[in-house]
Order: structure tokens, then sequence, then C-alpha cells
């Protein structure tokens, strides 16, 4: 499955965002203007539950890539990687691995 991840730059830069593709909107995240730091948002994709989050370090054990901080990559990751709640930074899932 294709998605988008991004890292921002400056105080948030060790979380990783995953991007789904909405059904309305755009898939591809855009920098935020007027802003000092690089920061990726979508623009017109108000449902956070197209997107996860993940801290950088549980991002490479669970999908075994390192993402540098002003990065957006096109990438393609199993579905079923995609689908799992595990080391993600929000999930409501209490059985998930969170380390």
């Amino acid at each position: 499955m294709k998605v988008y991840i991004t890292r921002d730059e400056g105080s948030g830069d060790r979380f990783i965002w995953l991007w789904l593709r909405p059904e309305k909107g755009t898939f591809k995240p855009s920098k935020m203007k007027d802003c000092d730091w690089i920061i990726w948002h979508r623009p017109g994709s108000e449902s956070m539950d197209l997107c996860d989050c993940y801290n950088s370090k549980d991002f490479k054990i669970k999908f075994g890539k390192t993402i540098k901080p002003k990065t957006r990559k096109l990438i393609d990751i199993p579905e079923s990687l995609i689908k799992s709640e595990d080391f993600k930074l929000f999930s409501n899932d209490s059985k998930r691995r969170k380390e």
C-alpha cells in the first residue's frame, strides 16, 4: 500500500507521520506556509483517522526504516503492517506493543 511518510523539523522532529490516501482531498502532504521550520500537513483532509504517528525509534523497529527530519517520502508498505496497532503513538488497543 502506498503511503506518505513525513518527519517534521524542530521540537517535534522525533515523531514520524504515516499518511493514508483519503477519499477526498490531497494525498501528498505539503510544507506549512509562513513557518520557520518544515512542518508537514495535508490541507483539505481533516480526518485524523487517515494518519498515524510514531516515535522515530518505534518506527524503526516496526518498519525497519530510518526517516530523517524535514523528510517526505512516498513508500510502499504492506497493508498488514499499516493496520497493526503496534507501536502507534495514539491507539485504543490495550494489547498493542508499545516498546
